[in-house]
């Protein structure tokens, strides 16, 4: 099968997550997608709501589709993509891994952690929301087409882009921000996730 996975904070998971996964899924021709929470991301900030109670929201989030499935990977596994994709291999070893992320990762991905070995374990699935008409989103486009290319080409990783994703404008910010000023989440995030931040007290200052 050919199987993608998301990795990310998660923190917490929303409908803007979900359209993502289910545009690459449906785009990218995938069976699959795995969702990994990270425990903890070598390049960000702490996280706010614990490992625990972000796999619950993602398990929450993805019940209702088949095609979309939690992997837990605890400890210090998850904190590198490489670490993640070497156990994920050995969970699915006869399976084909597509770790899927949005363009905006060009800016950091000369940072991660053996990007020289990815290549062994999966190919990466680029999303491209559309930039726009203006000759400057046209030149911005060309720039970052052409920045990863370069680095693909450099460290022989195989990808391919996903192209004109629908967008949503909402991120796990904006949504932490409005639990603390005690507003609805309503289509925002899954209405079983927004019942289990208020009911634990997640992101309250």
């Amino acid at each position: 099968m050919k199987l993608g996975v998301y990795g990310g904070s998660f923190d917490p998971i929303h409908n803007g997550h979900l359209l993502f996964a289910q545009q690459m899924l449906d785009e990218g021709n995938l069976d699959e997608i795995l969702f990994v929470p990270a425990q903890k991301q070598y390049m960000k900030a702490d996280h706010e709501a614990s490992f625990l109670d972000r796999c619950t929201m993602v398990r929450y989030a993805i019940a209702g589709n088949p095609r979309f499935k939690l992997e837990v990977i605890s400890d210090d596994l998850n904190t590198y993509t490489y670490n993640t994709l070497v156990e994920l291999k050995k969970r699915y070893p006869n399976d084909d891994l597509y770790f899927i992320a949005g363009i905006d990762i060009v800016d950091s991905l000369e940072k991660w952690y053996k990007i020289g070995e990815l290549g062994k374990y999966c190919s990466m699935m680029i999303g491209e929301r559309d930039m726009g008409t203006s000759r400057e989103s046209d030149l911005r486009a060309t720039r970052v087409h052409a920045q990863l290319d370069e680095i693909f080409q450099k460290y022989d990783l195989p990808y391919f882009t996903v192209w004109n994703l629908i967008g949503f404008e909402v991120s796990s910010t904006i949504i932490r921000q409005k639990v603390k000023e005690c507003m609805s989440l309503a289509y925002l995030v899954p209405e079983q996730v927004s019942e289990y931040i208020y009911t634990y007290g997640l992101y309250k200052e």
